[in-house]
């Protein structure tokens, strides 16, 4: 958003929403100003543009990049994250932005040393042998959302993950997850983090 230009819309058609904070990262990879974007998250906002717009986002583990001079809203989910058009240009940045920094001491509960190479990982046979888990929480978020089409390319995705070698684990939920996806206590939280964040 611009107080010259007005409200940016997404990148496919002018009603279309671009979605969230970092929406100009979504945005510009998807319509190739920039072959990378670094975006801030909390809650969505690299993920979401990122979705919206048909580009690679990546929200990495609170920690693993230097939240230095960022506007804090909640020290435990803050986190800078790369958005691109390629899943290997954003592996790349992944690793040249990833990493320890005196400046945010979060950044040296990182518990690998060296990192691992993750460009190397976007092998997709790697993913052979891996076991990957799907909370039922998110289909269930997607039918409350009457989103079906989603829904339908998670599973996709799941099938994908099964027939390169992955065991694909259902049936299961995590403990801490569903309150915080289906009650109003996630934005309280946030509020009262923003609020000791900026005093």
């Amino acid at each position: 958003m611009s107080t010259r230009f007005g409200q940016a819309t997404g990148a496919f058609h002018d009603r279309q929403t671009p979605a969230m904070s970092s929406f100009g990262a979504g945005v510009a990879a998807s319509l190739g100003l920039a072959a990378i974007q670094i975006g801030g998250e909390t809650d969505g906002s690299i993920t979401l543009p990122s979705s919206f717009n048909g580009v690679v986002g990546l929200k990495p583990t609170p920690g693993l990049t230097s939240r230095f001079a960022v506007v804090p809203i909640d020290p435990d989910r803050d986190t800078i994250g790369p958005v691109g058009r390629w899943v290997k240009d954003v592996a790349l940045v992944l690793q040249s932005i990833a990493g320890k920094d005196p400046k945010d001491p979060l950044t040296y509960n990182i518990p690998h040393d060296p990192l691992p190479d993750y460009v190397a990982a976007c092998d997709a046979l790697r993913i052979k042998g891996m076991r990957i888990a799907i909370p039922e929480s998110t289909f269930e978020l997607l039918h409350r959302q009457d989103n079906p089409t989603l829904a339908a390319a998670l599973e996709n995705a799941a099938a994908t993950m099964e027939r390169l070698g992955a065991t694909v684990i259902r049936g299961h939920d995590l403990a801490i997850f569903r309150p915080w996806v289906f009650s109003q206590w996630q934005n309280y939280v946030e509020f009262v983090h923003f609020r000791e964040g900026t005093n």
